[in-house]
């Protein structure tokens, strides 16, 4: 069993007229990096990280080889969803004036009336 001592961990307190110091030694401060980095002390962000960033690659990598073998897609167009893709930025934008419209409960600006008019138009946006 591993146990640590709790005995003299605090080694001295310095008082100075601004600041307390407190100074510590103990082992269980500094992880060693053998441990840290070995796969049974990830965390389940890594994980998470890790299957997000292989999916990624599989969604873009079989799309594309799908979009080039059955459409004959080459170049940007082989992307999958590419229209979709093409207009995430609106589609962002769109989303934050809304939402910054019902934060401030404000009305439409007529500049971003095309944004209002495309959130319309699409069922799948809620306004």
């Amino acid at each position: 069993e591993n146990s640590v001592s709790r005995d003299n961990i605090l080694k001295e307190v310095i008082l100075d007229d601004c600041a307390t110091t407190f100074v510590f030694e103990t082992p269980e401060a500094c992880p060693a990096y053998d441990d840290f980095f070995s796969l049974n002390q990830m965390s389940w962000g890594w994980y998470f990280l890790i299957f997000f960033s292989v999916a990624i690659v599989l969604y873009v990598c079989g799309g594309s080889l799908y979009k080039r073998r059955t459409k004959g897609a080459s170049g940007i167009e082989s992307v999958p969803n590419i229209d979709f893709w093409r207009d995430v930025w609106e589609h962002a934008q769109g989303g934050c004036y809304v939402v910054r419209l019902k934060v401030f409960n404000k009305e439409p600006e007529t500049k971003h009336s095309r944004l209002l008019s495309a959130a319309d138009a699409d069922d799948s946006f809620v306004v």
